[in-house]
C-alpha cells in the first residue's frame, strides 16, 4: 500500500524544490575552484590565477605537424609555413654541395631515393627545371619525427632543431643549375677529392683542396654522400681566399723523390723476371 494510504507523505514530496543559485553563490564556487588550482599548482598566492596551456610547437624547431602515423612520420601539407623541392638523390646531393649559404632543413624519403628541400613557401613558383618539382599549397608531403635521423622510412638529412628552417630558394635554384652543368661551378681546381678525404681535413684542420694547413678558411660549401667520411653533411673548409701552389722547393723536392723511385723502380726491374713487373701507374 502507497504511503499516501496511511496519510502521510513521504519527505520528498514535502521538500520544496531547491532554488536556482544565485550569482553569490555561483562566485564563491568559482573562488574556489581557483583556489584549489592555484594550490594544486603551486602558483604563487595572491597572483593571477593563469589556466594551464598546452606547449605550442614552432615550426622553426618541429616542422612535423600533420597526420602522423604509427611509426611518428606524419604527412604535412606544403604551403603554409615551408613549400619543399623534391630532387633525385644524386642531384640533391650535388646541389647541397653547392648552395651558397647555409643549407635549411633536408628529408630524405623512404627508401633514399629523393631529397626534399624546405624553402619559403611560394618563393619557387616560378621554376621550371625537370627534374626538379616544386610542391607547394596542394601537395603533401611524408615529414619524419624530429628526432629521426636515419632510416627506416624518411629521416632528416638536416634537421630543423639544427636552427634553421629554410634553404634560400635563390640560392638552391643556383645550386641546381650547376648541378646539372646549366651554370659554371667551381673550377676543376677548387673541387675537393671526395673519395680521398682525410680525417683533418673533415676537421677543418687541413684544407679539403690541397691539404695545406687551415689558418684563414673559406667556406666550400656541405657535402653528403651517406657513407663513409661523409655519411652525414659536413661542411668543407679551404684556403682563403685561394690555395697556393707549391713553392720552387718543394716542387724540386717532390721532382727529386719521383725521379728516385724512377730509378729504384729500373734498377729492380733489370734484376726481376719480365713476367713480374708491376707497372709503377698501379702504386700511384
Amino acid at each position: 500500500m502507497s504511503a499516501a494510504g496511511h496519510g502521510t507523505s513521504p519527505a520528498f514530496l514535502l521538500r520544496p524544490p531547491a532554488a536556482a543559485p544565485g550569482r553569490a553563490a555561483l562566485a564563491r564556487a568559482a573562488k574556489g575552484q581557483a583556489a584549489t588550482w592555484v594550490k594544486a599548482s603551486g602558483a604563487r598566492p595572491g597572483a593571477p590565477a593563469r589556466l594551464p596551456t598546452t606547449p605550442v610547437r614552432t615550426m622553426a624547431t618541429d616542422v612535423s605537424v600533420g597526420i602522423p602515423s604509427a611509426d611518428g612520420t606524419c604527412i604535412a601539407a606544403a604551403g603554409e609555413h615551408w613549400d619543399a623541392v623534391k630532387l633525385p638523390r644524386a642531384l640533391g646531393a650535388a646541389a647541397l654541395s653547392s648552395v651558397a649559404g647555409e643549407p635549411g632543413a633536408v628529408v630524405v624519403s623512404a627508401g633514399n631515393r629523393s631529397l626534399y628541400f624546405l624553402i619559403p613557401p611560394g618563393s619557387a613558383t616560378a621554376w621550371n627545371l625537370p627534374p626538379a618539382v616544386v610542391l607547394g599549397a596542394t601537395s603533401h608531403i611524408a615529414l619524419p619525427p624530429p628526432h629521426r635521423q636515419q632510416p627506416p622510412g624518411p629521416y632528416w638529412l638536416i634537421s630543423p632543431r639544427a636552427g634553421r628552417l629554410h634553404t634560400h630558394s635563390g640560392e638552391l635554384l643556383c645550386a641546381v643549375e650547376i648541378a646539372l652543368g646549366i651554370r659554371p661551378g667551381r673550377a676543376a681546381a677548387e673541387q675537393p677529392d671526395l673519395a680521398h678525404l682525410t680525417d683533418t681535413q673533415i676537421r677543418g684542420v687541413h684544407c679539403a683542396i690541397c691539404h695545406a694547413p687551415l689558418g684563414q678558411a673559406r667556406r666550400l660549401g656541405t657535402f653528403w654522400t651517406g657513407e663513409g667520411v661523409l655519411a652525414e653533411p659536413t661542411d668543407l673548409w679551404a684556403c682563403d681566399p685561394s690555395c697556393s701552389p707549391p713553392s720552387s722547393a718543394a716542387a724540386r723536392s717532390q721532382q727529386t723523390t719521383t725521379s728516385a723511385y724512377t730509378n729504384a723502380m729500373s734498377r729492380e726491374s733489370a734484376t726481376s723476371p719480365t713476367s713480374d713487373l708491376i707497372p709503377v701507374e698501379q702504386y700511384e
